[in-house]
Order: C-alpha cells, then structure tokens, then sequence
C-alpha cells in the first residue's frame, strides 16, 4: 500500500511516481468542471486498485475524465473506491475542501465492469459541463467495483464497432467482466450511422457473442428514454421499433436484460413534466458559462438525472444477480 497525504504538499519526491499540482498552477486537461483545482497524478500499472479517500467536508472528487466518486457533504468523510487503470496513471483531480490523505493498493484481478453504448451513457468533456451521462455516476454506488466506461458520444451500434471503440472495449476484458451494452439514440439517425430495427438487433447479438468468447457476460439495456411527454402528461416513445429489439435478442440469446426505456420512462412519468427537466440539461440563458444562449436538451442528462439513471441500472442490476 502507498499512502499520500497533502498537507503543504506541492510535489512528492521524484522517484514517488507521484505529482501533485495546486489549483492556482493550472487546470488538468480533461477536468470535469471549471474551476482550477487540485490535482493528483500518480504512475502504476494497468489493473484495478483499491483507493481509501479520507476528504474534509464539502469535498468532490472525480476520477479519471470524469467518474465522480464523491459528491460534496456538509462532514469529513472516507470513501473506498475500486477503479481500473487502464492507461498506466492514477489520475484524481477535487474541490471545495480538499483531501488530507490517499491511500492507493493494487489488488488481486477481480470482476470489473466495461460500458458501451452513446452520450446518455458515456463520459463528457470539460466543454459540456454541466451535461453528464448516467456511466459516470456509477462509481459513487459501485465503489466496491471497478468500471471502464468506454462508450462514446453520437454512436450507433454500427458506428461504435466501425470506428474500432468496440476492438479497445474487447482488449481490456478479462473473464469474468460485465459489459454493459445500450444503443439505438443513434440508430434511427438517417446518416452513416444509421440502422434498421433488425439490423440493430443483429449488432447486438454480433455484441454479445464476441463478448461471451472472451468469457465475459453481456447486459443489454434498451435505450434510455428521452424526456418527451404529450400534452396529456404521458411519455412519448422515440424508440419504438428499436427498443423492442433489445428485448427480444435478448430472450432468443438468454441474455441479461434491463428495460431501461421503460424503468426510465415512468421515472420521469413520476416526476411529471416540469420536475422532470431538473434531470436534463434546460439551463436557463446566462446560468451557465458553457451554455451562455441556454439550452432545452431532453436528451442528455444533468448530474441529478445521471445519478437518478445510474441508481435505476444499479438496482436492477442486483436484483439480476440475486435472482440469477
């Protein structure tokens, strides 16, 4: 185990693997925020860690390009994280309090989770705070699992094996993982990367068989809904013809299976129409550097709606293993 503590620490001594930058020195590429913050960088090799955060009160903490692992509380608190390593640095950057000591030991190879799938699910850059997609809110309720969130903005099913993101999803899988699978917001597209119903439907059993031959275990999610409600108060389906599909490849290919369309639809649905907006990104003109004109998106998530989705895939993951 290595322990780091950050009293009155600008840079740790040169054969630590460590560094350690104050916020006035300068922004992390890749922070998810806009303040400059600290920052803590530290060398090891690929694999999965277990991370002892001991933080002051109204402290945040993000790992990597964006996985949150603590949301500020008005108390000190100590979290324990498992996260992957995939490219060779421990990477944290946090603000409001700040973080007395980090404690980092590698630990023996376990199950992690790997997430594919487009923006509703994948990690975003600095330039689209405060948007968040529902994957990176998983770390703050799996702590005890790592997970390698792979999916990428504005991709289909075709698209996101065409442009080699499945190939790096499948170099990082070791038996044993999960890989989360959620398509079909850009499969309706009527561009390159758009698919029929049934096309979609064959890249998803093309997903899960390739997967189950590197022994790991496939979860389809049908498409997370987006906020469309009739003037009646009820939930519009953009899906339909596509989230069907998810269903029914996975029954044919006894597949774990969450229908995130519906889980999500009728969490909206008790929300109501203008609760609902809390969960996306409607931001008022002025209220956000980053989206200074405003912005009605009933697509892409706020940070209270990805943590509201990420808390629906988790619960009904479990109960899967429960009753597996």
């Amino acid at each position: 185990m290595k322990t780091f503590t950050f009293e009155d620490r600008e840079i740790f001594p040169p054969d630590s693997g460590a560094f350690f930058i104050k916020g006035e020195a300068r922004p992390l590429t890749g922070d998810y925020h806009r303040e400059r913050v600290p920052t803590f960088h530290y060398n090891v090799e690929q694999g999965i860690y277990q991370m002892t955060i001991y933080a002051y009160p109204h402290t945040s903490i993000k790992y990597g390009n964006g996985q949150l692992l603590l949301k500020a509380q008005p108390t000190a608190s100590t979290i324990i994280n498992h996260v992957y390593v995939k490219d060779s640095e421990i990477e944290l950057a946090w603000w409001g309090g700040g973080i007395k000591e980090l404690s980092i030991q590698k630990i023996a190879l376990e199950p992690k989770l790997i997430l594919i799938g487009d923006s509703t699910m994948s990690e975003h850059p600095p330039e689209k705070f405060p948007q968040y997609g529902w994957g990176q809110l998983l770390a703050e309720q799996l702590r005890s699992m790592a997970s390698f969130n792979v999916a990428q903005s504005g991709r289909s099913s075709k698209s996101f094996r065409e442009e080699g993101h499945f190939q790096r999803a499948l170099s990082h899988l070791n038996k044993g993982d999960w890989v989360l699978i959620q398509f079909g917001h850009n499969d309706q597209k009527e561009d390159h990367r758009g698919t029929t119903p049934e096309q979609y439907k064959e890249n998803l059993r093309k997903y899960i068989r390739e997967i189950r031959e590197a022994e790991a275990i496939p979860l389809l999610l049908s498409p997370v809904q987006r906020r469309y409600f009739s003037e009646q108060g009820r939930m519009l389906n953009p899906h339909e013809g596509y989230h069907e599909m998810v269903e029914e490849v996975a029954k044919e290919e006894s597949t774990f299976f969450i229908d995130l369309t519906k889980l999500s639809s009728d969490a909206y649905v008790e929300q109501g129409p203008e609760a609902s907006k809390a969960w996306f990104m409607w931001l008022k003109q002025g209220e956000e550097p980053n989206y200074p004109e405003g912005v009605n998106d009933n697509t892409h998530f706020s940070e209270q709606g990805a943590r509201a989705i990420a808390q629906i895939v988790v619960n009904e993951w479990k109960k899967l293993l429960k009753n597996q």
